[in-house]
């Protein structure tokens, strides 16, 4: 039996907060962190020169009913407990839009005709927590445990 060395793969490091980014390399486009170093775990966007752009939060944890107009790119949505969630458009460049709720007793979700799927269009169940993930006009959603 021989053995071969196997190469670590290539770290590259945020030159502004020392993140790791693993098997990062030039044709990677953006590479995800939820940054524990900033006050307030803020979404970041790091390409692979380890330069950082900052996502757009927007929280609102009060209203019961939102209404999108336009969701946009590059931009988290953190809601409370909602009844109804109405996106009309959303922002179709290449940076991800996510929206964070929690579906009360009851909830109605409005989402463009324009969006596909991976799979079917997603339900919604009462008391559930959710995490919506729309790029390039591709819409996921899931539970969050």
């Amino acid at each position: 039996m021989t053995t071969t060395d196997i190469a670590a793969p290539q770290l590259i490091y945020n030159r502004l907060t020392k993140t790791r980014f693993q098997s990062a390399t030039p044709s990677d486009t953006e590479l995800w962190a939820i940054d524990p170093e900033f006050v307030g775990n803020r979404g970041l966007i790091t390409d692979a020169n380890g330069d950082i752009v900052e996502r757009v939060n927007v929280t609102d944890l009060s209203s019961t009913s939102i209404t999108l107009a336009n969701a946009n790119a590059g931009t988290d949505y953190h809601y409370g407990t909602l009844t109804s969630l109405t996106i009309t458009a959303n922002d179709t460049s290449d940076e991800e839009i996510t929206i964070y709720f929690t579906a009360g007793n009851t909830i109605t979700v409005s989402l463009p005709a324009s969006l596909d799927y991976i799979g079917s269009a997603p339900v919604f169940d009462a008391n559930t927590t959710y995490a919506i993930s729309i790029l390039n006009n591709i819409l996921v959603a899931g539970v969050v445990a």
